[in-house]
């Protein structure tokens, strides 16, 4: 078994997620609705049957990354954060990312995260331009996105379902060229 990619931050590394590092914790957060509320997977009562099936699926595929946040400190587990359509072709990649533990919540990790993923993906990876959808009325999302360095291209009306009711979806975008990478 090969070692899993760790990518170094200041406060949090991120490290290719294996079945390994599920814990119940993670299960719950999936299974959380104030953590979950702008996933799609809140959709299926997650088991560790299905994430593990989840967490396999990243596994020997090239479209697609999944790691882990990692607290530096506690080498406590906090969220994950995901390539999930690397198109190397026309060299692009979406994010993804959950912080589940709530007390790193507005302390700087999403961001952290999203610019230590990012510059993997443009240096490592050698993309162009990296994106992510996002609800509109995910104010915490919008703004860690901003933070680092992402614009918003596109407004989709009415994309996303939630509690009953029709939402915008954002895109937002950063192209490698508008951005230096530390």
């Amino acid at each position: 078994m090969k070692k899993p990619l760790i990518i170094l931050g200041k406060n949090i590394y991120l490290k290719e997620f294996q079945v390994s590092d599920i814990t119940s914790d993670y299960i719950n957060w999936l299974n959380d609705p104030e953590v979950n509320q702008y996933l799609e997977s809140r959709y299926v009562k997650q088991t560790k049957k299905t994430v593990e099936a989840y967490v396999r699926s990243f596994a020997g595929c090239d479209r697609k990354l999944l790691f882990g946040i990692f607290d530096r400190a506690a080498g406590l587990h906090i969220g994950n954060i995901s390539f999930s359509d690397l198109n190397h072709r026309h060299g692009y990649g979406v994010i993804g990312i959950a912080v589940g533990r709530k007390s790193f919540w507005g302390k700087g990790i999403g961001t952290e995260a999203i610019k230590l993923l990012v510059a993997y993906g443009f240096k490592k990876l050698k993309l162009k331009r990296i994106e992510a959808g996002i609800y509109a009325n995910n104010l915490g999302s919008i703004a860690i996105f901003k933070k680092a360095g992402f614009k918003i291209e596109a407004i989709l009306r009415e994309r996303y379902r939630l509690k009953n009711k029709m939402v915008d979806g954002l895109i937002v975008g950063l192209l490698k060229k508008d951005r230096s990478v530390a």
